[in-house]
């Protein structure tokens, strides 16, 4: 497995080139920064822009896939309304069309949030017409569209992913699994054993379940994800891909913190 940090550790407004140097710094292989409306990736974002930043990542870090960030929320496939649903699946598709020429190989969408105006039936059903909409655009790219499981009262059990991945029935949609993210009320490898080979990417953070709240993420190893049943349940699934480590850097000590977290991954790679 390969090492990699997300572009939002560093907070916003911190130069994705000064990121990828410093992650190459700390021994990380990838990075993974987020698609927004009006920063240094955006679906507006000239190719000629976007091939510049590919070749500083062939000197630096991988770039390995967008976060779908403020572009793909703005229009959430959890909708029954078309237009909107539309305008989802046009958006991801041009956020996978910037993956392409960056040089990465997935992109993250959350398709959208359970609340009071949105019923849980029919968010599944508008994000897996959504989903089956993009996925021949996927394919022709060969970019995984990959699902994460958020804080999103929505998807919140193995089999529903399961399920929703195999109803699109694409080689190129799949899972974006978060470790840390249901700690709280769900076992994290049985997950990774459950949806198995769906899982495209998957995210790294830790959690004090006895916080329960978004206070409880913390730090690789300083919560309470047992990784060694994790490691052990990403290689009985074959999974070879990025650890994209998802925490905050220290505001004074960036540097430390960073070579902290590489250092917790390869103790995380190495065991089991």
């Amino acid at each position: 497995m390969k090492k990699a940090v997300c572009g939002n550790c560093f907070g916003s407004g911190f130069p994705l080139r000064d990121a990828m140097a410093m992650a190459k710094a700390a021994g990380f292989e990838g990075i993974e920064p987020s698609l927004t409306m009006d920063a240094e990736i955006t679906t507006s974002t000239s190719e000629d822009d976007l091939k510049r930043l590919r070749d500083y990542a062939e000197q630096t870090v991988e770039i390995h896939g967008l976060m779908g960030g403020q572009p793909i929320r703005s229009a959430p496939l959890t909708t029954v309304d078309k237009d909107q649903l539309r305008q989802g699946v046009e958006n991801i598709a041009s956020a996978l069309r910037v993956v392409k020429i960056l040089g990465g190989t997935s992109l993250l969408v959350v398709p959208g949030t359970i609340s009071e105006d949105v019923r849980y039936d029919i968010a599944y059903e508008g994000t897996l017409e959504g989903l089956k909409q993009v996925a021949p655009i996927a394919e022709d790219l060969q970019i995984a569209v990959a699902v994460e499981n958020v804080w999103n009262k929505f998807l919140l059990s193995p089999l529903e992913m399961r399920n929703l991945i195999d109803e699109v029935n694409s080689p190129y949609v799949g899972c974006y699994f978060d470790v840390g993210n249901f700690l709280g009320w769900a076992i994290p490898q049985h997950w990774i054993e459950i949806v198995a080979h769906r899982i495209k990417k998957v995210h790294v953070k830790d959690f004090k379940v006895d916080v329960g709240n978004r206070h409880g993420f913390v730090t690789l190893l300083q919560g309470d994800v047992d990784w060694k049943a994790v490691r052990a349940s990403l290689r009985s699934i074959g999974y070879d891909d990025y650890l994209s480590a998802e925490i905050p850097l220290h505001d004074s000590f960036p540097e430390k913190s960073l070579l902290d977290i590489s250092t917790s991954l390869d103790t995380i790679i190495a065991s089991a």
